[in-house]
């Protein structure tokens, strides 16, 4: 049973199926937490504006000529309910199939809005065991150089980074720096563990993530500057102005 593969996972990696999921998990209100994009709602950035109108959260059916609503309760009532009803499938599924939903588009969408909304020790330990090991696909990039699975770690600091943190309150980001300490310098050396890592100093371990990168500062700024036999890499001179 352990092992027997979740259920939902071919409908969390569905580009179409994820979006019902993801209406469950952001609520109509909640706000983006983008820079560039604060007054664009979080539903409105994951579902487009046909998804929005056909996936809208107040249905009705047509009795007598009328528009009746099908359910008396308040449409965020609903949600609620149903998401607690899902919470243990969604869980479920972030855990078991961590690595996929990391280098998925749709999967990564659910996995960081599972993290939000249902944010474990299991599950955050799930997600660092798969920045640690080798993929079973011996074709696949390290998830620090995945085109999706280092956006996704990306992500989830940034999310982490807006919320306040006490020394006692879960965090995926302690969590990361205490599993690659040691590791930082490398990472720091590609271009999308660069980009990580930038993201990674604006979390509540920026402090001691800088102290540990200070010795790699001399190599980093080399590939941010590129040169001869040197390829410049824009991640490093992003992770470089965040290290000043």
């Amino acid at each position: 049973e352990e092992n027997k593969p979740s259920p939902i996972l071919d409908l969390v990696l569905s580009d179409t199926g994820s979006k019902l999921f993801l209406l469950l998990l952001v609520a109509k209100e909640e706000m983006s937490s983008s820079d560039d994009d604060k007054a664009t709602p979080r539903w409105h950035k994951l579902l487009d504006p046909y998804e929005v109108s056909a996936l809208h959260q107040n249905p009705t059916v047509t009795e007598n000529g009328e528009e009746v609503p099908t359910s008396k309760k308040e449409s965020g009532t609903r949600r609620r309910e149903l998401l607690v009803y899902l919470k243990e499938l969604l869980v479920d599924v972030c855990t078991k199939h961590t690595e996929e939903l990391m280098r998925s588009k749709s999967g990564s969408k659910v996995l960081i809005e599972v993290c939000e909304n249902f944010a474990s020790e299991e599950l955050f330990q799930a997600i660092v065991d798969v920045c640690a090991v080798d993929s079973e696909d011996e074709k696949a990039l390290p998830l620090f150089e995945d085109p999706v699975g280092h956006l996704t770690m990306k992500h989830l600091f940034l999310s982490e980074s807006k919320k306040s943190s006490d020394d006692d309150d879960l965090s995926l980001a302690r969590m990361f720096y205490a599993k690659f300490e040691e590791e930082l310098g490398s990472i720091a050396t590609s271009n999308r563990g660069a980009f990580v890592l930038s993201s990674l100093l604006q979390t509540c371990v920026k402090d001691e993530a800088k102290k540990a990168l200070k010795s790699h500062k001399k190599e980093i700024a080399k590939l941010a500057k590129g040169g001869k036999d040197v390829k410049k890499l824009a991640g490093c001179k992003v992770l470089l102005d965040a290290l000043k």
